[in-house]
C-alpha cells in the first residue's frame, strides 16, 4: 500500500512538473516582450530555484538513484543552464539574441527532452 501511495504521488508530483514547465517557459518569453530587463539570473540559471528544482532535490534518495530521476535532474540542469542565459541577454537588454535563443534549437530541444524525460519516469512511476 505505501509503494502505490508513493507511485500515486510522484506521478501527480511529475504531472504538475510539466504543467509548470511549460507555464515557466511562457513566463520567460513574456518577459522578453515586455522588455523587463531586472531578471534575478542567477536564481533562472539555478536549477535548484524552481518548485520543481526543489521536489527534486528533497526526494528520499531510494528515488533520486533511479536511471528516470537522474536523467531529469540531469536535463533540468541543463535547461536551467540554457535559460540563465537567455534571461541574461534579455538582463541585458539584448532582445534579438534572447528571442532568437528562445525559439532557437538548444533552448527547445532541451525543454522537448526534459518533458519527455519527466513523462518517462511518471509512465515508469504508474
Amino acid at each position: 500500500m505505501m509503494q502505490m501511495q508513493m507511485a500515486i504521488t510522484l506521478w501527480k508530483e511529475l504531472d504538475v512538473a510539466l504543467q509548470e514547465h511549460g507555464a515557466w517557459k511562457k513566463r520567460l518569453r513574456d518577459v522578453a516582450v515586455r522588455r523587463e530587463t531586472d531578471l534575478p539570473v542567477a536564481d533562472i540559471r539555478s536549477p535548484a530555484c524552481c518548485r520543481f528544482g526543489e521536489w527534486l532535490n528533497a526526494l528520499p534518495p531510494i528515488l533520486r538513484i533511479s536511471r528516470d530521476a537522474r536523467k531529469v535532474e540531469r536535463l533540468h540542469a541543463a535547461f536551467h543552464a540554457c535559460a540563465g542565459d537567455i534571461a541574461e541577454q534579455i538582463s541585458k537588454g539584448e532582445f534579438n539574441k534572447a528571442f532568437a535563443a528562445l525559439s532557437g534549437e538548444e533552448y527547445n530541444a532541451l525543454s522537448a527532452d526534459l518533458s519527455r524525460a519527466i513523462s518517462r519516469w511518471q509512465l515508469a512511476a504508474a
